[in-house]
């Protein structure tokens, strides 16, 4: 281990620059004897890498002053999900354990997201108990810091059911709990999680990637998952398509609706309905539609078009222009 601090007390905030490289520090004695309350709570050993340079440790200070880069790993946590308490990582676990039913409230996943931790409950016994038998093992963390932003290279969790990794910004605020952020999240699930909500990708390393669903916006302190409801539906339909025990028709009209609903998030169509008289939209169709509404392609026919005239759906979502 090597630590260096060059601190200039003659200036008002203190001048300082911090080298630090280590590798496998125990993390347990630290945490019992700095943080008591978190006692037993995690395990394993840290290493960081990091060079900082600033004047002042206040947010204030930060913002204006910090510079350099960072690295930190620790391995072996045996962290129980329960017990996390930084709000992004918590965030990201909660999506996590309530992606089921986030996926069935895909059509409105504000609603979802307003008592996540409340619905959890609500999650089939076999999924909860996937994670809960799987504490957080791993954690990763890099970046560089400076002109009053963290810019994250890298920043991974892991357990033996999912791995979430970040990047993105965070620009510093005098209040850091009130530094906006701004992070995609990319989610894998280990490959029989991932079959259970759809997903079907070859699996690296024994976990499948999700679609790119969400990404976290708001603060530090408050982070609020920012989530593309389309890919959530898109999944709904593919595990439709997976449900043991469907034939294949009920499965193709399973996808068809979720993708025909798809459909009438970016076509103002409202999708189509499978009762007597009405056109059933194949899975096959139901793409082919939804693919030219988002290329800005000849609309396809609908039989069911509404009898009055609606507003152009693409200037209502903030992504076409009102027609001339």
């Amino acid at each position: 281990m090597t630590a260096d601090i060059d601190a200039n007390l003659g200036v008002p905030g203190y001048e300082y620059q911090v080298r630090f490289d280590a590798g496998s520090i125990p993390l347990t004695p630290l945490v019992n004897s700095f943080v008591p309350d978190r006692r037993g709570q995690i395990g394993g050993t840290a290493g960081a890498r990091i060079q900082l340079g600033g004047a002042g440790v206040t947010g204030a200070n930060l913002e204006r002053n910090l510079k350099g880069d960072f690295g930190v790993t620790a391995t072996n946590l045996n962290l129980q999900l329960g017990d996390i308490r930084t709000p992004v990582i918590k965030t990201v676990v909660n999506l996590v354990l309530g992606l089921p039913s986030l996926i069935r409230s895909a059509s409105n996943p504000a609603a979802f997201l307003e008592n996540l931790a409340g619905r959890l409950t609500g999650q089939a016994p076999g999924w909860m108990d996937s994670f809960t038998t799987s504490p957080l093992d791993s954690l990763q963390v890099a970046g560089r810091a400076g002109e009053g932003r963290i810019n994250l290279d890298e920043a991974r969790v892991r357990s033996a059911a999912f791995v979430a990794n970040a990047g993105g910004t965070i620009t510093l605020q005098p209040v850091l709990t009130n530094s906006p952020i701004a992070m995609p999240i990319q989610i894998a699930l280990r490959e029989d999680l991932a079959r259970q909500v759809g997903v079907k990708a070859e699996a690296v390393g024994g976990y499948a990637s999700l679609p790119d669903f969400v990404s976290l916006a708001g603060t530090l302190g408050q982070p609020k998952p920012d989530i593309d409801k389309t890919k959530l539906l898109l999944m709904g339909g593919q595990a439709a398509l997976g449900l043991a025990g469907d034939s294949v028709g009920a499965a193709g009209a399973a996808v068809g609706n979720v993708l025909g609903a798809v459909k009438g998030l970016v076509d103002g169509s409202g999708g189509s309905t499978n009762t007597a008289g009405a056109r059933t939209n194949s899975p096959a169709s139901a793409i082919g539609g939804l693919l030219k509404a988002i290329g800005g392609g000849e609309k396809p026919a609908d039989t069911n078009a509404p009898a009055a005239p609606r507003a152009n759906p693409l200037e209502i979502l903030g992504i076409g222009r009102p027609k001339k």
